[in-house]
């Protein structure tokens, strides 16, 4: 599994019909890009290598057939399966022209799980002692007797998202530090929880496009937003619905990659290592979000390189990988 590869929400766009067509010069640099790789692989030779090239030359080729964009990076990482890097595209092309290759290529999109390169942080120390993919020593971090493992679920999303769409990787400790110098964040011993206007000037700040939400009127407002969005946190109460979240007062949660036939998300939930990386019915979060908070949820539109001020240099703490 590779994190940092597949980071565009393939259902939310539409498929482009139109082929453009591609230059010379970008179908050599394709085939340089392969033949590198063959040449480096040739030292771990088997049968499975056969069909590791075939799956990547189909990719490719469907690739060449609907973007006019340069490649910067093309790899395998485990047998049948290509992961193509968000900066496939030259700066300025957006995320669509993205989703429009990827929707081409539909017999590698089902060797695939976009799933996989989603970050789904856990908050709590039951996660982080169990060692529970996900959780980390961020847990043990307190503020006067303020646990971030009470008050993290936010930062958790951030940082989700964060490294989810960006070329860098932060923990959660690491998202709660920027976020005092990125905005007016102020945790305190009774208040540790972020704020929307303080989640939103910090992810700006990482270059994300965001956008804050009251929620809508109908369901079908809300998922129309959830289609446009790359990820959404949404903050969700069992005073509001209990059908899945029992027992919150207010609790952030982190929704992924929507499926239009079933109109279900992928959920990062934070606080519930059971629940995290699953995937929900849509309309348990629109009937679940907080009405009694100033907004009910964040889009996250889309990543921009220019636009980041902060260049996360990895993660420094002690953590469960999945890797």
């Amino acid at each position: 599994m590779n994190l940092k590869y597949i980071k565009v929400n393939l259902n939310t766009i539409p498929y482009k019909k139109e082929i453009v067509s591609v230059a010379i010069v970008l179908i050599l640099s394709l085939l340089f890009i392969f033949a590198v790789s063959i040449y480096s692989s040739k030292g771990e030779e088997d049968t499975t290598n056969v069909t590791d090239n075939n799956t990547k030359n189909n990719v490719l080729e469907d690739l060449e057939s609907v973007s006019g964009g340069s490649f910067y990076d093309v790899k395998d990482v485990s047998a049948g399966v290509v992961y193509i890097s968000l900066n496939v595209f030259a700066p300025g092309e957006t995320f669509d022209n993205l989703a429009y290759a990827y929707k081409a290529g539909v017999d590698w999109l089902d060797e695939t799980n976009p799933e996989d390169s989603v970050y789904t942080f856990l908050q709590g120390p039951r996660a982080y002692s169990s060692g529970i993919t996900w959780g980390g020593d961020w847990c043990l971090y307190s503020i006067r007797g303020n646990s971030f493992g009470g008050f993290g679920c936010g930062l958790c999303c951030m940082a989700n998202i964060y490294d989810t769409l960006s070329p860098y990787e932060v923990d959660p400790l690491e998202m709660f530090e920027y976020a005092k110098t990125a905005s007016k964040y102020s945790p305190t011993s009774k208040t540790g929880a972020i704020g929307w206007v303080d989640m939103w000037r910090t992810l700006k700040k990482c270059g994300i496009d965001v956008r804050l939400k009251n929620k809508p009127a109908t369901y079908e407002e809300f998922r129309e937003d959830m289609k446009n969005s790359q990820s959404m946190v949404a903050v969700v109460s069992s005073y509001e619905n209990n059908e899945y979240w029992t027992s919150t007062s207010g609790h952030y949660i982190n929704i992924w990659l929507y499926k239009e036939d079933d109109e279900t998300v992928f959920l990062a939930e934070p606080g519930n290592p059971e629940n995290n990386r699953t995937r929900i019915p849509l309309i348990y979060v629109y009937n679940a979000l907080k009405t009694a908070s100033n907004y009910q949820y964040l889009m996250a539109v889309e990543y921009d390189e220019d636009s980041n001020e902060w260049k996360g240099d990895g993660i420094s703490a002690t953590w469960n990988s999945p890797d």
